[in-house]
């Protein structure tokens, strides 16, 4: 709900649950800033978060997300089905002639309830056209993670990783740092030179980083899984995954040697040999260093791969689904409502400037001040 720490520079150090205790104090004890208890940040960092939350609207979202959660928990719909204006905020009628002005407030007043109720029925329709299946859709999504949750004793809130999708970006930039720097290797030997390097990198490089990248992702998430059976077979996936890493960046660095030695044309077939009788006889020191940056990237891959996701299987996109959903709901909800609110502002001005206008028989009190002006004419 608050905004996620900007990219770059210094990592966040402040405690935002203590920046809300915070905002809370002040707003319950009504303290000045310069009395803030100690225990708590300090009273700058405190100002400059309250500032920064209102401007951009993340009270009002904490606000509107509690309120819901507060009926919900009270077990009442979580947007109230009727509206009440109170009669005692209109203001009291003027005094003036009796005939002309009921004329004229008959007709403003029917003009007021024809826009009034036109937009009370637009805003229920609206209501149930689009608030009530995003609510259906929201209770249901968090009904089946409560029931994940269940099945698989899962007390804490997901992980969710900010800017998930642009660290996917990564393993493009891997990639390519690899081809480049591997390309300077394999152009020794090559017929193209350092473009038939660069090209012979690359390959190799993308089998590397995407192998990794799927093995953090999939297999080694599976080992924290509660059945044993996915454990086993998620570490078993994984141990094997790796160990085709290291046997194909050992490949990479025979074949770096082969091409050296005899050529593109007979270095794969040199390379398997020379794989199978002596895996670490390498003839250059470079071809090491080959087989030791692939190995780096790697594991950075499979990091990335782990870290993309809840380590939890399938926690994740359960929890991202009701969270979405809740967001959904809850912006339509605060949309509404504030189409509410100014529609009871407008109903309150029409109703204020109508009855500024003349006739307001329409309650006891005004009739009986429209008698008693009657017969004080009448005696007149």
């Amino acid at each position: 709900m608050c905004r996620s720490a900007k990219r770059g520079g210094n990592k966040r150090t402040v405690d935002l649950r203590e920046i809300v205790n915070g905002l809370m104090y002040i707003l319950s004890t009504g303290c000045q800033w310069r009395a803030i208890p100690k225990d708590l940040p300090p009273r700058s960092t405190l100002h400059d978060y309250f500032d920064l939350w209102n401007w951009d609207g993340t009270l009002d979202r904490i606000h509107h997300a509690l309120y819901v959660e507060c009926r919900e928990r009270a077990g009442r719909e979580a947007s109230p089905t009727a509206a009440i204006i109170d009669s005692q905020s209109v203001k009291s009628a003027e005094k003036g002639g009796l005939t002309t002005r009921m004329a004229t407030m008959r007709a403003r007043r029917s003009k007021a309830r024809s826009g009034i109720f036109s937009s009370i029925r637009s805003a229920n329709h609206r209501a149930e056209a689009e608030l009530g299946p995003l609510r259906e859709t929201f209770m249901a999504y968090r009904e089946e993670l409560k029931d994940f949750q269940a099945r698989h004793l899962l007390k804490r809130a997901a992980r969710n990783p900010a800017g998930r999708w642009t660290t996917a970006g990564l393993p493009v930039l891997l990639v390519a740092f690899e081809s480049l720097l591997n390309g300077f290797f394999f152009a020794k030997g090559a017929d193209l030179g350092l473009i038939g390097g660069i090209g012979t990198a690359m390959g190799i490089s993308l089998v590397n980083v995407v192998l990794s990248f799927a093995i953090g992702l999939f297999p080694m998430r599976w080992i924290n899984h509660r059945n044993y059976v996915i454990k086993v077979v998620g570490l078993i996936v994984s141990v094997s995954a790796i160990m085709a890493l290291v046997a194909l960046h050992g490949f990479a660095a025979h074949y770096r040697d082969a091409t050296a030695v005899v050529g593109d044309d007979h270095a794969f077939q040199r390379a398997l040999e020379t794989l199978r009788s002596s895996p670490l006889g390498l003839i250059d020191l470079n071809s090491f260093y080959l087989f030791g940056l692939g190995l780096v990237l790697a594991g950075t891959a499979i990091w990335k791969g782990y870290a993309f996701n809840d380590p939890y299987p399938r926690y994740g996109a359960s929890y991202r689904r009701a969270a979405d959903a809740r967001e959904i709901y809850s912006d339509e909800h605060a949309s509404l409502f504030d189409d509410l609110e100014e529609i009871k502002e407008k109903t309150i001005s029409e109703l204020d400037d109508g009855m500024r206008g003349g006739d307001q028989g329409e309650t006891p009190a005004i009739r009986m001040r429209l008698r008693r002006w009657g017969r004080t004419e009448g005696r007149a």
